[in-house]
């Protein structure tokens, strides 16, 4: 019996009471219009900033180097820069200018720089680097060189024994792994070329009499670009003579710009929610009251309130519905107008984002501000006089 009752009378009331609710449908389409640009616009700054900022692999990358004292940047500083809490590798800053070769006939010039294994992500190495003793040449360099060929490089140490105070030059051969192009943000040159961190340490200490490496910097790769300001106060804070240097320290603004964006952003769209909420109920109490006497014959009737609640509630469903299909098309007109005439495209990528939010506040704020009036109402009109008013 119910269900004979609840169908038609659904379609009349839908029917007979959408012109009432053109104003709250109209709210309700403004309001998410306002949303999804407000939400267009924020995740296309997180896009970017993560694109441009977050995912740059050069804010990963803090120097360590003295102005005052050369002696301060050593193995043991490097040590203690390792036990750092968030540090994930630390390289010492070997570089040098070497020749390179293979087969004595294809030559080239680059700056070798030795760097762990595990940080090769870090300067944009794709290719899968299996062995421990490898060479990674500049993407200039695929042309001439191939992944699996071997490379000779050549250098110059001092000689033990007998030749002690000498000089004479060498090679170390190791096959191509792969190829980058990454100078980590200006931090390298151009035309640096990386080789397993141990070999590069065992060419710098042959490049000194006493075996002692020297290097002028270290670099340490910190993946949580947060913990940078406090690695950096740690690392100064072991000597007044050492400085660190990275790209977040003179730009601090562009993280905190982002911030601020997204959250007055937030308090942008809470205010909006709150109003349009506000707006919507009290709407739907105006038209609910002049509908009051609909209830009073449901309970004649004698239909149960669940009943009356399944016939408002499909109501507000559909009027939800329409909001959402409006919003959505609408969103979708001006926002394809904006990236055709203004290069501003904050759609493609957000077609799913704005059809489930779209279809989630749609409904749900017009059938919670709806359920509420609703129950209020009714029992508002359970007194003996209002039902008594409400035939009136």
């Amino acid at each position: 019996m119910k269900e004979v009752i609840y169908v038609p009378t659904f379609l009349i009331f839908f029917k007979s009471n959408i012109k009432k609710f053109v104003s709250i449908i109209l709210s309700l389409i403004v309001f998410l219009l306002i949303f999804n640009l407000i939400s267009g616009l924020v995740k296309s700054l997180y896009d970017n900033f993560k694109t441009g900022i977050v995912d740059n692999e050069a804010l990963y990358f803090m120097e360590v180097y003295s102005d005052t004292d050369m002696s301060l940047i050593n193995m043991d500083l490097n040590k203690k820069i390792k036990n750092i809490k968030g540090v994930e590798y630390t390289i010492c800053d070997f570089a040098h200018p070497v020749y390179f070769s293979k087969n004595k006939e294809i030559s080239d010039f680059g700056t070798i720089l030795g760097v762990p294994k595990g940080c090769l992500k870090y300067f944009g190495v794709k290719d899968d680097v299996s062995d421990q003793n490898f060479i990674i040449l500049n993407t200039e360099d695929k042309n001439q060189f191939k992944i699996g060929e071997n490379v000779s490089i050549e250098e110059q140490r001092y000689c033990k024994g007998n030749n002690k105070g000498k000089t004479e030059f060498y090679n170390v051969t190791r096959k191509v792994c792969g190829f980058s192009n990454n100078s980590a943000g200006g931090l390298f040159p151009d035309d640096t070329i990386l080789i397993d961190d141990k070999t590069a340490e065992e060419i710098a200490r042959g490049q000194t009499e006493d075996g002692i490496p020297q290097f002028g910097r270290i670099i340490v790769i910190v993946p949580n670009v947060d913990d940078m300001s406090d690695i950096s106060k740690q690392i100064e804070g072991f000597n007044s003579g050492i400085t660190t240097r990275y790209a977040l320290k003179s730009t601090k603004q562009i993280p905190q710009f982002a911030v601020v964006i997204v959250a007055v952003s937030a308090v942008l769209f809470l205010v909006l929610l709150l109003f349009s909420v506000i707006s919507i109920s009290s709407s739907l109490k105006q038209i609910l009251i002049l509908r009051k006497r609909d209830i009073t014959l449901f309970n004649i009737f004698g239909i149960e309130d669940s009943a009356v609640n399944k016939i408002f509630m499909s109501e507000f469903i559909c009027y939800g519905l329409i909001a959402f299909v409006g919003s959505v098309s609408l969103s979708f007109i001006i926002f394809y107008l904006l990236s055709v005439l203004f290069r501003f495209d904050i759609l493609t990528n957000n077609i799913p984002l704005y059809l489930v939010l779209d279809l989630l506040l749609s409904l749900g704020i017009i059938m919670i501000s709806g359920y509420v009036q609703l129950k209020m109402l009714v029992k508002k009109l359970s007194s003996k006089y209002a039902f008594k008013e409400s035939l009136n």
